[in-house]
């Protein structure tokens, strides 16, 4: 099988050009940008209202699941460490409004926009891809929507976010490797 025949031209994203490629059980396609803030905060009541407040989710309470309400997204990395995805082109009014709002407390947020990319695969064969480079379990993860967590896939740190049970996932890795994973995904579409 020829991989240009299973290639549909895409738009560009922010991180390159990739073509969506897919196959009768798998779309692979790398998604657009979306605005990332870390926020680090040990009063998690206090900045879960603040956040809520400013950016429309509240920050997820706990460990390998995420938050996702019109388009925005938050999970827990940390003790007292959040990832948010904010779906707005500009987000230097929220960071301030959160610098604001969260003055009297003992935080920080970091802007990490252009830090991570995000490749999505969706389709029955989805799961088995994944499984073919990454440790963990699937059967039991990926019952559970909107599990995520912090895995490899050939040796590349990625972030899986279980988006719709069994058929949508998305995979965030550092812009550094993002060729490399999209390839290798590619690659096990068309085999």
């Amino acid at each position: 099988m020829n991989i240009a025949d299973n290639i549909t031209p895409q738009a560009s994203t922010a991180l390159s050009t990739h073509n969506m490629v897919k196959n009768h059980h798998v779309i692979l396609q790398e998604m657009p940008l979306i605005n990332k803030i870390s926020l680090r905060c040990k009063d998690y009541n206090h900045a879960n209202a603040i956040v809520k407040d400013i950016c429309g989710v509240g920050l997820e309470r706990y460990f390998n699941k995420f938050r996702e309400y019109d388009g925005h997204y938050s999970h827990r990395i940390g003790p007292d460490e959040w990832l948010l995805y904010i779906n707005h082109q500009d987000i230097s009014d929220i960071i301030n409004n959160l610098h604001v709002a969260l003055s009297n407390t003992h935080y920080a947020i970091v802007d990490v926009s252009d830090y991570y990319g995000v490749i999505r695969l969706q389709g029955v064969g989805a799961k088995n891809i994944i499984q073919q480079g990454c440790p963990l379990d699937l059967r039991q993860q990926s019952a559970n929507k909107s599990f995520c967590g912090g895995s490899l896939y050939h040796n590349a740190p990625i972030f899986l976010m279980v988006r719709d049970y069994n058929n949508i996932y998305d995979i965030q890795c550092r812009w550094s490797f993002c060729d490399y994973l999209y390839r290798h995904f590619a690659t096990a579409i068309t085999a």
